[in-house]
């Protein structure tokens, strides 16, 4: 079966000569969810840019087996969601409703079909009645539940979520746990939560100098005392005690 999402030998540098990416090579299948991991600098943020096509490389990314290139940028893109760590780079219009109707109404949808887009989407995050709320008034939880509703609404083959729980009470971080186990789409989240990445994610990546150090079961890799201290990681406390 075709990934959905496939890097292949991808190498990104910044315009100082810092390399970011140096041959990343993983996949993504149908309605997994991946969690990815690494210390500061390890390439976790470039790669998931380069999967929106907002970084251009060397090397291939392929989505629904098609090489993401200039010509085709903006359709390909189309089939990526991705939610900013902070939601306040997402959030601009002056209601939820408008937030959310953003992206559909620039995909061209139809009045009608942007109005059940945005219910839909809000109904998926637990948001029903929000509509007329201003987003710069709410939780933070609450916002980043709306910036994940505002890439819903444009149906995405890939939801990419990046430091998801960063600044959340543990009620919200729940919450958000909970909605994105729900997801039925391939999702790739990024970040240090480790202990959310053992209740989410089929597999895990660590990345390390902007290639792929190591992959498999998460439990599994972040038991490993060895290979957490070499990718700069510590063990998550809930697999502390199996370690000993």
């Amino acid at each position: 079966m075709t990934p959905v999402l496939e890097f292949v030998d991808y190498r990104y540098s910044y315009p100082d000569g810092t390399k970011a990416l140096d041959g990343l090579t993983c996949q993504f299948g149908s309605g997994e969810t991946v969690g990815i991991v690494g210390p500061n600098g390890a390439g976790k943020t470039t790669a998931l840019l380069a999967a929106c096509g907002l970084l251009t490389g060397k090397g291939e990314v392929r989505i629904q087996g098609t090489v993401l290139n200039k010509k085709n940028t903006s359709d390909l893109r189309k089939h990526i969601g991705f939610v900013f760590q902070n939601p306040d780079d997402q959030l601009f219009m002056p209601t939820v409703y408008e937030d959310i109707a953003f992206g559909p109404k620039n995909l061209h949808y139809s009045d009608s079909r942007v109005a059940e887009a945005v219910h839909s989407a809000l109904e998926s995050v637990e948001l029903t009645g929000y509509e007329e709320k201003s987003s710069h008034h709410l939780s933070t939880g609450e916002k980043k539940r709306v910036a994940l509703a505002t890439v819903l609404a444009m149906d995405p083959k890939v939801l990419i979520l990046d430091e998801p729980s960063t600044n959340l009470d543990p009620h919200s971080r729940r919450q958000l746990i909970s909605l994105i186990e729900s997801m039925r789409i391939t999702t790739i989240v990024a970040g240090h939560d480790l202990e959310m990445m053992l209740e989410l994610c089929d597999r895990v990546l660590i990345l390390d100098q902007g290639k792929v150090a190591a992959e498999g079961d998460p439990e599994e890799l972040f038991s490993d005392e060895v290979l957490m201290e070499q990718n700069l990681l510590e063990i998550p406390y809930s697999l502390r005690q199996y370690t000993n």
